[in-house]
């Protein structure tokens, strides 16, 4: 119980500074956390975020992937580990890790958003269209995203691509 209380410390440590924008303190934290508590996922993500933060995608792809060996229904850990693939190109991938998270909960319009994206990278116009139309559908957030991601479906709809 001891290394768990200490783990969670270091953990919220971790996010204070990574929030004060001081990710290599929020880095040594979160490798402290997990010396003492591995098998506990947010730790793994929350390192991955700070490497994402860094730009530093192969440590966090690293990270994400610990996450989720540890929990594999977290949505969060997928939605992260897809954007970081997106950013290497890795899009193919990016979508995967999308669609797993769908599948554990189908109602994340962020991941129909992400998903989008990732497809009209990679040229695929339909099933982007069709992300964005779920993401417009579960959207309850900020006005300015969704008018965004209207302008690119329309953009989509009058485009000749697949």
């Amino acid at each position: 119980m001891a290394k768990q209380g200490f783990s969670q410390a270091h953990s919220g440590l971790g996010v204070q500074a990574e929030q004060r924008g001081g990710f290599e303190q929020a880095i040594k934290h979160y490798q402290m956390a997990i010396e003492s508590w591995p098998e506990w996922a947010r730790n793994w993500l929350n390192l991955g975020n700070a490497y994402q933060n860094q730009r530093n995608w192969p440590l966090a792809i690293g990270a994400y992937q610990e996450a989720l060996a540890r929990d594999s229904l977290s949505i969060d850990a997928y939605n992260n580990l897809g954007l970081a693939y997106a950013e290497t190109g890795e899009l193919a991938q990016a979508i995967v890790q999308y669609q797993k998270a769908l599948k554990i909960n189908p109602d994340q319009p962020i991941l129909y958003l992400n998903m989008g994206n990732a497809y009209v990278q990679t040229g695929q116009s339909k099933p982007a269209a069709d992300a964005y139309r779920m993401f417009l559908k579960l959207w309850q957030g900020d006005a300015k995203v969704a008018s965004d991601t209207r302008r690119r479906l329309l953009v989509l709809s009058s485009s000749k691509t697949p």
